[in-house]
């Protein structure tokens, strides 16, 4: 489990510490204050050897990779847009004696390179010469448990017009997904991580927390379309109901709850939590999360903007001292600072009801 987490220009983060963590732990802030920033952190320290997140990231932010060079996906992971400066991201992991540390480099692109669709020169029919390097590469450099340098690469090749990844295993990797508040899971990966479950009989924990929203829920099914693999709802109906045509709130739930499980042993990232969910089903979804964060060994980071959402788990965790962490992000001028509410404070916001979201 993380207990300190640091942040050096990243997004538009120039520098975020955040200390004495929770197994669970709810981050608040005003719009553009770094919340999502913080949890696309996170995921990249956990694949801290695997270039392909830093691709990811743009695309769960609505970007497209449209021939030419990433540059656009790639430069805006640099504070200011400056791949001059290196992304940094540390992790101090309660069970390590040496924290986990990423570091995240801007490799220019060759100016005489041809790119399929674009140019790094400029727009057609412009000359220019350009202060900033075009981006073409990014090499991630982190260190092992023993402190062995590791090194990854991600390389845009003008030739094919793709992303080439060279990654490498590391057997201590923290295992770490991210449910975005943009894009949802496909009904063939939900699928596909469900059947996993079913075969190692894990679904009962999905079923519950489904029940949460409709208690007549009865089993889940995978069945194969010609689509591909989705999932079915038994809720005693005379025919199996498509997960996809149940509400918002139903979808959403089953993705937290089977992310939440396919996480063991590592961490959980959730992005505006409260999404497609009534306030009135928070109570029972922070009662569901402790019991399966502490069965299964996960750590959960998850934003918000919803004052309900605070006041129920500030509710259910009152008295559970060091397993509930309340946080706001503020950004001040420049700085960004992450205020951590110790437990009484947490238990004067939950009397006396003032307001904390920022």
């Amino acid at each position: 489990m993380y207990s300190r987490i640091c942040i050096k220009n990243f997004r538009g983060i120039e520098s975020l510490d955040a200390d004495k963590l929770r197994p669970i732990n709810l981050i608040m802030g005003r719009n553009n204050s770094g919340k999502t920033t913080f949890l696309e952190a996170l995921l990249l320290l956990g694949g801290a050897t695997n270039p392909q997140f830093a691709t990811t990231l743009g695309l769960l932010r609505g970007q497209r990779l449209v021939g030419g060079y990433p540059d656009p996906v790639w430069r805006p992971l640099f504070h200011n847009l400056n791949p001059g400066t290196p992304v940094e991201i540390r992790g101090y992991w309660s069970e390590q004696r040496r924290e986990r540390e990423l570091q995240i480099f801007g490799q220019e692109a060759s100016a005489y390179a041809d790119s399929p669709g674009s140019s790094p020169a400029g727009e057609e029919g412009v000359a220019a010469t350009a202060q900033d390097l075009v981006i073409g590469g990014l090499q991630l450099r982190s260190k092992d448990a023993a402190g062995n340098p590791i090194s990854a690469n991600a390389t845009f090749n003008p030739g094919s017009g793709n992303i080439e990844i060279r990654g490498v295993f590391r057997p201590d990797v923290v295992g770490t997904r991210l449910l975005s508040a943009r894009a949802t899971p496909t009904p063939a990966h939900d699928a596909q991580h469900f059947s996993s479950l079913l075969k190692k009989k894990q679904d009962r924990d999905v079923i519950e927390a489904l029940r949460i929203i409709e208690p007549s829920v009865q089993r889940i099914e995978v069945l194969s379309e010609s689509s591909g693999p989705s999932i079915y709802l038994d809720i005693g109906l005379d025919a199996l109901v498509p997960l996809a045509v149940c509400g918002e709130g139903m979808v959403r739930l089953f993705s937290i709850i089977l992310e939440l499980i396919a996480s063991r042993g590592g961490v959980l990232l959730v992005d505006e939590i409260e999404n497609g969910l009534h306030y009135t089903v928070m109570p029972d979804l922070w009662k569901l999360l402790s019991g399966l964060v502490d069965r299964h060994e996960v750590q959960v980071f998850a934003t918000t903007h919803n004052d309900d959402i605070i006041r129920s788990a500030l509710e259910l965790f009152a008295g559970r001292e060091g397993v509930f962490g309340l946080f706001r992000i503020d950004k001040r001028g420049d700085r960004h600072v992450m205020v951590g509410y110790s437990e009484e404070a947490m238990e004067g916001v939950r009397e006396v009801h003032f307001e904390v979201r920022g």
